[in-house]
């Protein structure tokens, strides 16, 4: 079985580590308190590999695709931002690059100009190492948020 916060392969303590029962080796069941030992491995259905969705995010030259295109349909910035019920100065920062607009921002400027500054981001395949299967653990999450 599989330690559920370090993935290794011998968990035998079952632990209260803040607040929840997990399934640990004995290292992990030192972080919480120990409800049990585990003398007779359980079956478990196996766990499917984590998958990763793709995600969205905004163009780098964002600014200027908009006001090359705000520019084109002769809009001044006071008018556009007041189509879209935005500041002009909300406007005035995105064109010139010091802000990058948030995903429901950059929809409202894609509707209205009819330009793309959304691109989703296909994330790489997990890599399986040695014919091995990748589970994601709670000290995974750890390490990653350490980063």
């Amino acid at each position: 079985m599989l330690c559920e916060v370090c993935g290794s392969k011998e968990a035998n303590f079952r632990a209260m580590v803040e607040g929840t029962s997990l399934l640990c080796c004995q290292n992990c069941s030192r972080h919480g308190q120990q409800v049990f030992s585990i003398q007779q491995p359980k079956i478990i259905e196996k766990k499917t590999p984590l998958k990763q969705e793709p995600s969205e995010e905004i163009v780098d030259d964002c600014g200027t695709i908009v006001k090359k295109t705000r520019e084109s349909t002769k809009l001044s910035q006071k008018d556009f931002a007041a189509k879209i019920n935005e500041k002009e100065s909300l406007i005035h920062s995105i064109e010139s690059g010091h802000v990058v607009p948030s995903i429901d921002l950059a929809r409202k400027l894609e509707r209205l100009l009819g330009i793309k500054i959304i691109e989703k981001i296909s994330p790489e395949p997990l890599k399986l190492q040695q014919g091995k299967e990748i589970y994601f653990t709670i000290g995974d999450n750890l390490k990653v948020r350490k980063r």
